[in-house]
């Protein structure tokens, strides 16, 4: 049950970054939450989890956030880090790029 505590945590603290798709039916088809993180320079928006169905979702949301930290004149970074559920590993694949100068 920590997990999703931390989760919700994280949701009611930073609302503007925590978004959830929702289907026709009502069901639950992908969310994502950040938060922000740091001081003065060194402030930015960090990812805390998304999950998503399709691949297109992955890119609705992930502009979203981007959106809401241009807005709030949030650096961010992309890094790619993934559970492989087949293999069973954690991959990290960062390339960073930073969007905000």
């Amino acid at each position: 049950m920590a997990p999703l505590r931390d989760l919700m945590s994280i949701m009611t603290e930073f609302p503007e970054y925590s978004l959830v798709c929702v289907s026709p039916g009502n069901r639950i088809t992908g969310f994502i939450s950040a938060y922000n993180t740091g001081e003065g320079a060194e402030r930015h928006c960090a990812i805390n989890e998304i999950h998503y169905l399709r691949a297109e979702m992955f890119l609705m949301l992930m502009k979203a956030i981007e959106e809401r930290a241009e807005e709030h004149k949030m650096e961010y970074t992309r890094h790619r880090e993934y559970f492989d559920v087949i293999g069973g590993e954690l991959v990290n694949k960062s390339s960073e790029s930073p969007s905000i100068t």
